[in-house]
């Protein structure tokens, strides 16, 4: 069971995927604690954590807000996302059983089959659940982290400039 911090975190992430704040909101600790019905606390927890890994800046005394994406910052993103992904996919293959690939074969399916439908939040869902299952084959939670870090940062591109 995941704690309010790890709650909030996944929250706002959704949030900020889906579309609900775009690029230029200020992300307001009071409002989204409100939003969310929980206190204020790990809601700061939280907006600190995604300050720290990058997806959202901080302004003294103003709050926290999501970047406006440029296409050079997208361009890095990617280029450090095909290096990290690359090496992950390498490092699933050694350890991946057939059960594995039924799961990624599954998930490939649905992946087409949203596409095809047109349901951009439920694509970005299933397209999540296939790249960072491939990173959790890994076995290294470093890399797990990192994937699912650039993963979030490339879909803020995908939808802004979509």
């Amino acid at each position: 069971m995941e704690n309010a911090e790890e709650r909030a975190y996944r929250l706002i992430i959704n949030e900020i995927l889906s579309g609900v704040y775009h690029p230029g909101d200020f992300l307001l600790e009071l409002d989204i604690a409100a939003q969310m019905e929980m206190s204020r606390t790990p809601v700061s927890r939280a907006l600190s954590r995604l300050v720290a890994e990058g997806l959202l800046k901080k302004m003294p005394k103003k709050g926290c807000y999501i970047p406006i994406p440029t296409p050079k910052d997208a361009e890095l993103v990617f280029t450090a996302r095909q290096v990290a992904e690359g090496e992950a996919a390498a490092l699933a293959a050694a350890n991946v059983t057939e059960e594995d690939i039924l799961t990624l074969e599954s998930i490939v399916a649905q992946d087409k089959y949203i596409m095809d439908a047109g349901d951009k939040e439920r694509w970005a869902k299933i397209n999540e659940a296939f790249h960072l299952s491939i990173a959790k084959l890994c076995n290294n939670p470093y890399i797990e982290k990192w994937a699912k870090n650039m993963f979030w940062h490339s879909n803020v591109y995908i939808f802004y400039f979509d």
